[in-house]
């Protein structure tokens, strides 16, 4: 495909603390009805059925990584391009109710 095998890189910043990440296709399969959104329809095409084909790809790890900054707040992001889906989730923490 056009574009596979480069490596993209983005930095996300959030406003509150991140808890942790989940990575793996199959625990993100397995969190889609806790923590995904009720109005999102997760795994519905061919390549998101299979949850091997979503997360990072373990096995391009040394071209795929997330890096957590000291306060929490900041991802760095180093991406491989390819077939399949590069699906994380991120859990931060909620703002507490009055």
């Amino acid at each position: 495909a056009q574009g596979a095998g480069q490596v993209k890189t983005a930095t996300l910043r959030f406003d509150r603390p991140i808890l942790g990440l989940i990575t793996s296709g199959e625990t993100m399969a397995r969190s889609n009805a806790a923590l995904g959104l009720s109005a999102v329809r997760y795994g519905t095409d061919s390549i998101q059925a299979n949850p091997s084909h979503t997360g990072l790809d373990k096995t391009n790890s040394n071209r795929e990584a997330i890096e957590l900054s000291e306060d929490r707040r900041t991802l760095t992001l180093q991406i491989s391009t390819g077939a399949g889906i590069d699906q994380f989730r991120v859990l931060v923490a909620t703002t507490p109710v009055p």
